[in-house]
């Protein structure tokens, strides 16, 4: 199916992501000093206390999750793509199998949940949120990024599996349905890169969040 594609339902994107999606970030070198992603990769650390117990929704290959074991902390991981959680299991994050709609861990659970560039891949983002807030401790943080609608990989529209395009507005109302406080930031490439490729080096490409005083329903 076309990455372009759009489901029928969430068992569809399910299924076609198992299938077909393969991307790996530690691979493409996005967790290098001058990638273009140093910013955003900054912005999903720097909140977090070395010895947190964290989730990592959508871990793809460990490159994210590597990074913050280094920095003292307990990072489980999930992801849809079995062959991207052997490959986060081997940088020695503890992921498994599953989605975030339905994630397998007990209530309050984790001091940290991030979810870097996939609340976009979702069907239905809200049931997502709905079990990170579950799993999230009262005084935890939710730390996390998508594309901006206005940078090279958002355009506006949707693209590589994504199934939502999230404006700072839209994408502020849907967190604020499941935490208290957000703070949003936008976010650009590193300086490097705008040079060798001659892009606007204060251009958003992603806008990343942290939010915390969750809001728990019954």
């Amino acid at each position: 199916m076309s990455d372009l594609a759009e489901y029928k339902d969430r068992e569809a994107a399910h299924k076609d992501h198992i299938e077909n999606y393969r991307t790996r970030g530690y691979e493409k070198g996005k967790y290098e000093d001058n990638a273009p992603d140093k910013y955003r990769i900054d912005r999903l650390k720097d909140p977090i206390k070395p010895g947190s117990v964290i989730l990592d929704v959508g871990c793809n290959d460990g490159g994210l999750g590597m990074l913050l074991q280094r920095e003292g902390n307990v990072v489980y991981g999930v992801d849809l793509v079995q062959e991207l959680v052997d490959l986060a299991c081997a940088k020695g994050v503890i992921a498994s199998q599953g989605c975030v709609e339905e994630l397998k861990f007990k209530d309050d659970y984790f001091d940290i949940v991030v979810m870097a560039e996939v609340l976009e891949h979702l069907y239905d983002p809200c049931d997502g949120l709905t079990e990170i807030v579950r799993v999230l401790d009262n005084d935890g943080l939710f730390i996390g990024s998508v594309p901006h609608p206005n940078g090279n990989m958002g355009h506006g529209h949707k693209a590589d599996y994504h199934q939502n395009v999230f404006d700072e507005k839209g994408l502020y109302d849907l967190l604020s349905k499941h935490f208290k406080n957000v703070e949003l930031e936008a976010t650009p490439y590193h300086e490097d890169y705008c040079k060798a490729y001659n892009i606007n080096p204060v251009m958003k490409q992603w806008t990343n969040w942290v939010c915390s005083g969750v809001i728990k329903n019954g």
